[in-house]
């Protein structure tokens, strides 16, 4: 986990978690999103800290390929991205009612992406 961001890796889980074991998806939120130490989770699961952190970065390397085959977060980012700009671009029109309308669909579909700050 030395070379990985972990706020990158959470949204990798958080697209890809549904892909991983239960084991694998257990270990990875009792740490990471329950903020569990690596001697907490082994004394749970009977295994040394060790184990734990072998499976972290084992799970981290899988998410971090499902990234890079999927690309799921990237085209996420490109969508806000795009979104953002498309809001910004309606903002300087001239008000009426269809730039009002599409100004209302962008930050709808800005929304859905997770944009609240459009």
């Amino acid at each position: 986990m030395n070379n990985v961001d972990v706020t990158e890796a959470n949204l990798w889980f958080d697209f890809y978690g549904p892909l991983l074991t239960e084991h694998q998806s257990d270990i990875w939120q009792l740490h990471f999103q329950e903020d569990w130490s690596l001697a907490e989770i082994s004394a749970l699961q009977g295994v040394t800290r060790a184990a734990i952190q072998d499976v972290l970065e084992r799970t981290a390397n899988l998410l971090r390929d499902y990234e890079r085959k999927l690309g799921l977060v990237a085209a996420m980012r490109q969508r806000q991205a795009t979104l953002s700009r498309l809001v910004k671009l309606l903002s300087q029109l001239p008000v009426g009612p269809q730039v009002g309308e599409a100004m209302e669909l962008a930050r709808g579909l800005a929304l859905e992406e997770g944009l609240s700050d459009v």
